[in-house]
């Protein structure tokens, strides 16, 4: 009996033991772990103010579920208007999550870090994450007759008022005088649709376009303004795109080609493409050839791409079109940038601005840029960040002293922004 017993007890020691030794692995293994997929170590070269979309994606590589309230937190340096805290849900393993942010530069030229890192209640789920700004000094010229060399320092302006009503005033004919002639129409967007059509000087040829929407239609609900996605030359007219989100009711859009009349030479257009990856924005340049000037330009995003519209503007430094977009998409895509030249013996160009303007979070803003007298507005750009642009149009200050150009726009992100506005400015021999 009692060798029965002892045979019993070393039986089930045998079976107990072999367990205890599997269950402490597996509870070992039943620690949360995370893999950083992307967005550590991250370096952004930007202009001051400059916006970029930044992710930060993550995997539960463990063999059990993350626990209740993992955090993805801000731990130090710099936070580049990010977020301070942000809830990830509970992921399973193999599962990910992403975090996704709009960081802002520094509006100082300089080099500036900040840490980001995941954590559940006082445990590090990883390790920090730095994001790295570095900021270069913008660089806008200013009005002068050199026409690809002028870079002078940036100074800030005070900004014209907005006239009451939506016309453009400007002088259709004047005699045997050089002057810009603007031909438009109303254009009407049915819901859900979008309208292509060309606008063709009837007077001189094209040197730029200026559009605009009665926002009355559509405030305050932003998200169903219609959008532009076509601006280009060509020929003897402007291209024009645009797309009205809404279902329920028309939108509408004035645009305009403008043309150099009575005056020599003559205008021709470059356009290349703009390569943009998932999730990620770009610029691209269409330059001028040496035997001509930049006098305006654009765009084509392509009708339902949803790519967002950051810079369209001149270069004086390149002598050319610029064009800064993002892809929000999980897909690659391609558009357009356009650069009209003009090509006249003697003619010269300058680039006016109006400095950064401030644009808080919901609201609208404006800024406008004047050409000096005795020079011809040609065509205007704008940027910086990712707005919805509702209106880029001339109109005059002081008639025949020189035309301002104005861009307002909606800042519909949850953070304060700015925005410019500038002036292509022709000199004629």
């Amino acid at each position: 009996m009692k060798r029965s017993f002892q045979f019993l007890a070393i039986l089930v020691i045998a079976l107990v033991i072999p367990q205890f030794a599997y269950a402490t692995p597996a509870a070992q293994r039943c620690e949360p772990s995370t893999a950083v997929l992307s967005g550590n170590n991250a370096i952004y070269e930007t202009e001051p103010g400059e916006v970029v979309r930044h992710t930060w994606s993550f995997e539960n590589n463990g063999y059990c579920d993350w626990p209740r309230g993992v955090q993805f937190v801000f731990v130090g340096g710099e936070r580049f208007s990010g977020p301070h805290t942000y809830d990830l849900d509970q992921l399973a393993p193999g599962q990910t999550a992403s975090v996704v942010a709009d960081l802002q530069a520094p509006s100082s030229a300089g080099e500036y870090v900040g840490e980001w890192q995941l954590r559940s209640k006082d445990i590090a789920l990883s390790e920090k994450l730095p994001v790295s700004f570095a900021v270069v000094a913008l660089q806008i010229a200013l009005p002068a007759s050199d026409p690809v060399r002028n870079n002078g320092d940036f100074t800030q302006e005070p900004g014209p008022r907005e006239p009451a009503g939506d016309v453009v005033i400007e002088p259709l004919f004047m005699g045997e005088v050089p002057h810009i002639a603007s031909f438009g129409d109303l254009i009407e967007i049915p819901p859900g649709e979008t309208v292509d059509g060309e606008i063709v000087c009837e007077q001189g040829f094209p040197v730029g376009a200026h559009w605009h929407s009665p926002t009355h239609l559509w405030e305050p609900d932003t998200d169903q303004a219609p959008r532009i996605y076509r601006s280009q030359g060509g020929g003897d007219s402007w291209r024009f795109g645009f797309r009205n989100p809404s279902n329920e009711v028309s939108a509408y859009y004035f645009a305009s080609v403008r043309c150099l009349v009575n005056a020599p030479g003559s205008t021709f257009n470059v356009t290349i493409p703009l390569n943009l990856f998932a999730r990620q924005s770009a610029t691209a340049n269409a330059i001028c050839p040496g035997d001509s000037v930049i006098v305006g330009g654009g765009f084509d995003l392509q009708a339902g791409s949803g790519v967002e519209l950051r810079t369209s503007d001149s270069d004086m430094a390149s002598n050319s079109w610029e064009l800064k977009a993002y892809n929000p998409a999980a897909a690659a895509t391609a558009v357009t940038v356009a650069a009209t030249c003009y090509s006249d013996e003697g003619a010269s160009v300058s680039r006016s601005t109006s400095g950064w303007k401030e644009a808080d979070s919901g609201e609208i803003a404006a800024a406008g840029a004047t050409c000096p007298e005795g020079t011809l507005t040609t065509n205007g750009g704008f940027g910086h960040i990712g707005f919805i642009y509702y209106y880029s149009k001339p109109y005059i200050t002081h008639l025949g002293n020189g035309t301002t150009w104005l861009v307002r726009v909606w800042n519909p992100s949850i953070i304060d922004h700015h925005v410019y506005a500038s002036a292509t400015c022709l000199s004629l021999p």
